[in-house]
């Protein structure tokens, strides 16, 4: 599947990556009926935020959770990144508010850019994607970087006009490694400020 474009690649550079209401899955930790990409937050933070799939579209996000609290929680933001970017693809489009909250600065100017192009070229997405080998590396209090790896060999492009599915053929370029940059606001939130992402990686191949 190719769902990501070359616009959304050269619109960013980078200078070094969960819950639904009911359709995204994580194998590792559950929070209530809802589930959660990484570590579970304090019982005294704040819930964790729901986000709306179409039936017909599947995120699995690894908990990859190592120990380290504050990796755990750059874990757990990175979950909702990925679920916010997700959302917005499957259909609520660049003025999500999730989108809007979680990603920003250059970061957001190229999931927008991507976003603006695949609905122009009338497509949505279908199937399922797979989030994995997440890893966090601590820069400071307020900054970290995540690389991770997705895998697209059950996840398609859609039209929206007919409904259509756009069915692809298993390959290497399915793999896709994403890398970005997180930084902590104020309010204690973690947001990706800076992304880039490249198929066909050899660590992120799996069978």
């Amino acid at each position: 599947m190719n769902t990501r474009t070359t616009a959304a690649l050269t619109a960013t550079a980078l200078a070094l990556t969960l819950t639904t209401a009911c359709t995204s899955t994580q194998p590792k930790a559950n929070l209530g009926t809802s589930p959660t990409p990484s570590a579970s937050p304090s019982p005294t933070g704040p819930p964790d935020p729901r986000f709306e799939l179409p039936n017909d579209v599947k995120v699995t996000i690894s908990a990859d959770t190592t120990g380290d609290s504050a990796k755990d929680e750059v874990l757990r933001y990175n979950g909702y990144h990925i679920m916010a970017v997700q959302e917005a693809m499957a259909g609520k489009g660049p003025t999500d508010p999730m989108l809007l909250k979680y990603v920003q600065d250059s970061s957001a100017v190229a999931h927008i850019n991507e976003l603006k192009d695949y609905k122009k070229r009338g497509l949505t997405l279908s199937g399922e994607f797979l989030f994995y080998d997440r890893k966090v590396t601590i820069k400071s209090s307020v900054l970290a970087s995540v690389l991770f790896c997705e895998d697209q060999r059950n996840g398609y492009s859609k039209e929206l006009a007919t409904g259509k599915v756009r069915l692809t053929h298993p390959s290497k370029t399915d793999f896709i490694q994403h890398s970005s940059i997180v930084q902590k606001g104020s309010d204690g939130v973690w947001r990706e400020i800076s992304y880039l992402w490249k198929r066909g990686v050899e660590q992120c191949v799996r069978s």
